[in-house]
């Protein structure tokens, strides 16, 4: 009897461990979902609703059409900020403005739900692979970099207005959250708990501070809480097709807006993509799964913008770092931790919106302006930093790291121009074109090079074919080694992800995974020794 009563107590055990890693990610996480909230629903105070809504039903979803173990789906931060711009471009359309901020909010919902269309099209015609290859890393740098420092101006910018001159409580309240934040990202163990949860820990002290100096010395220059969401139902707090107003689609018919619509469409749905099978093809190595799983997690991804943007969310993106945070808890169950996530977000919105549990007053705006700020740090990636360092420093292969420089710099320098010009709401959008036409432009005065048909990773790479290459070479060679006995040419891109594969590949004290061959370029070597140096370091035996 007692052993069958251990046996019996085992599973529910199990479960109860997944359903509290769900929950865990959740409260890690909700920090971040608001502060998405907080910057795609200016005009409405019901963003908070809208981001948890969002990676509650995009969670949901993906759990049901994907094929990964425990999909963690939701807002995400590069979409987001585009989905605002088109919100605050459309806000200032000539055509909009009889119908408000309700008319504006409707065409940036229906250029959501047209990029589920671009994004479900993309995925039955097999483009997700070439649409991907679009953007090379130095325009995904450059287009991070522009989004940061928007946002970082606006948050600024927005604190500031509290107060008649600077806002120094909000700042001191922003400036606590940042702190903690990246103090505890240095101190503690890169991939612990502590260090995942830093931003929730620290939207906390930016709160204990607030209502410290509330108490001590009130005054507006704080900038007050988010303050609840008034309305009995949550269909009233979201933004939903049966708010949108009637002439929503009769203003289709201006130019102008029917040019937002398409234009906005495509960039959030190619936006949406890169997210979601970049995610995808890394949790497919992490699980041993083939890379073909990644189709099912795009249709997921525009099922749930289309269905999304009927519904008033935000864009729904698969996440790789929420969900590589519940994987690395090493759950029992393939399911269960994922819709213990979205069920304690769905929890959440019950108690904020019928209930009116007032748990949004205790988080000042100062606390997530700060939030956002920090998100937007950590967008400029290490693959930026390294490019910039290696092209002003580095004297090998200084043609390919100037032609990567000047991507990133022609992309940042037209969004700057944009940003302080009379359409400076084009900021993001103007980058983000500029930044895939230098990509692509810089293909053309490079040399060209025929493959060779004895290895898929002979001839030139660069980032239009490295990741179909690397496919081929994953099929036909293996992982043992990474064959570059014939590669003649590496743009940045293609070196950088040779570098994230070999990174994969190699243990702390294993030999490199390059093969290298007479034939081998000696630029390909130059940018190994950049972009990976253990490879090239000695060996410490």
């Amino acid at each position: 009897m007692a052993a069958h009563g251990a046996a019996a107590a085992g599973p529910v055990s199990i479960r109860s461990a997944d359903v509290a890693i769900g929950a865990l990610a959740a409260l890690i996480y909700v920090g971040e979902y608001l502060g998405q909230g907080a910057i795609a629903n200016k005009a409405f105070n019901t963003g908070s609703v809208t981001a948890l809504a969002t990676a509650a039903f995009g969670t949901l979803l993906t759990l049901w059409l994907s094929a990964r173990r425990n999909p963690l789906a939701g807002p995400r931060f590069l979409s987001v900020v585009c989905y605002a711009a088109i919100l605050d471009y459309a806000l200032a359309l000539p055509a909009l403005k009889g119908g408000g901020a309700l008319l504006a909010f409707a065409v940036a919902s229906l250029c959501l739900s047209a990029s589920g269309v671009w994004l479900i099209l993309a995925c039955r015609f097999g483009w997700e692979g070439r649409l991907r290859a679009l953007m090379s890393l130095p325009a995904l740098g450059a287009l991070a970099f522009i989004v940061a420092t928007t946002t970082i101006s606006g948050q600024l910018t927005g604190l500031n207005a509290c107060g008649t001159g600077l806002a120094w409580p909000a700042l001191a309240v922003a400036a606590t959250v940042v702190c903690v934040a990246f103090g505890m990202k240095y101190s503690l163990r890169p991939g612990s708990m502590a260090h995942r949860a830093r931003l929730c820990v620290a939207l906390v002290f930016g709160a204990l501070v607030y209502f410290a100096w509330r108490a001590a010395a009130p005054t507006p220059a704080l900038c007050g809480a988010i303050s609840q969401i008034q309305g009995g139902g949550l269909r009233d707090a979201l933004m939903g097709a049966w708010r949108w107003p009637a002439q929503a689609l009769p203003a289709l018919a201006h130019a102008e807006v029917l040019l937002t619509l398409l234009a906005g469409s495509l960039v959030l749905a190619l936006l949406c993509l890169i997210d979601t099978v970049s995610a995808a093809s890394s949790l497919a190595s992490d699980e041993g799964r083939p890379d073909a799983d990644t189709s099912r997690d795009l249709l997921a991804t525009g099922v749930g913008n289309l269905v999304g943007g009927l519904l008033g969310l935000l864009p729904i993106s698969l996440s790789l770092s929420r969900s590589r945070t519940v994987a690395e808890l090493r759950p029992a169950s393939g399911r269960l931790p994922a819709f213990s996530h979205a069920a304690v977000l769905l929890l959440l919105l019950v108690l904020l919106v019928p209930l009116q549990w007032p748990l949004l007053d205790y988080l000042p705006k100062a606390a997530i302006a700060g939030a956002l700020i920090v998100v937007s740090i950590e967008m400029i990636d290490e693959k930026s930093v390294l490019l910039w360092r290696a092209g002003l420093g580095e004297t090998q292969a200084r043609s390919t790291l100037a032609a990567a420089v000047w991507v990133f710099a022609l992309a940042l320098g037209v969004a700057v121009l944009v940003a302080v010009g009379p359409q400076s709401r084009l900021t993001v959008s103007a980058g983000f074109g500029v930044a895939i036409a230098c990509s692509l432009a810089g293909l053309l005065p490079a040399p060209s090079h025929a493959t060779p048909a004895s290895t898929p990773l002979g001839g030139r790479l660069h980032f239009l074919n490295i990741g179909r290459r690397l496919r081929e070479w994953k099929q036909t060679a293996g992982t043992h080694s990474i064959d570059l006995s014939q590669t003649t040419h590496l743009d940045f891109s293609a070196a950088c992800a040779l570098a994230d594969m070999a990174r994969g590949m190699a243990g702390p004290h294993a030999a490199t995974p390059f093969l290298f061959g007479p034939d081998t370029g000696m630029q390909v070597i130059q940018m190994l020794r950049i972009c990976y140096p253990q490879a090239f370091a000695p060996d410490p035996s």
